[in-house]
């Protein structure tokens, strides 16, 4: 039986229309994700929930205080996640250093992944 957080949070993706978002980074460049790997975020579908109180909703667009070298590790991870691939957790973190995953750790955390 699924718990009450599980079955609000298929709710709530239930309600991230389909297409692209747009992810802008603190230094202004753009990231496109898909729908499906929007859903892997807490703080992205509270964004982008077709019945949400915020611009970002209707413009399918969001600054986030995140570096573009971070960006791009986060939607890797999204698209890892959203494809339901299993070999892949060892292998984004082989190359980081403590600051890095330190960062990445605490992105995570900020989105909801």
């Amino acid at each position: 039986m699924d718990s009450y957080k599980e079955i609000k949070r298929e709710a709530r993706k239930s309600m991230i229309q389909e297409g692209e978002y747009e992810l802008i980074s603190e230094e202004g460049t753009s990231f496109f994700i898909t729908h499906e790997e929007v859903k892997e975020s807490e703080l992205l579908m509270a964004f982008f929930h077709k019945e949400a109180p915020f611009i970002e909703s209707a413009t399918r667009s969001v600054r986030l205080p995140i570096s573009d070298d971070v960006m791009k590790k986060v939607i890797t991870w999204f698209r890892h996640l959203s494809a339901k691939d299993g070999n892949f957790k060892d292998s984004l973190l082989v190359d980081l250093g403590e600051d890095e995953i330190f960062r990445i750790l605490e992105v995570s955390s900020y989105l909801g992944i």
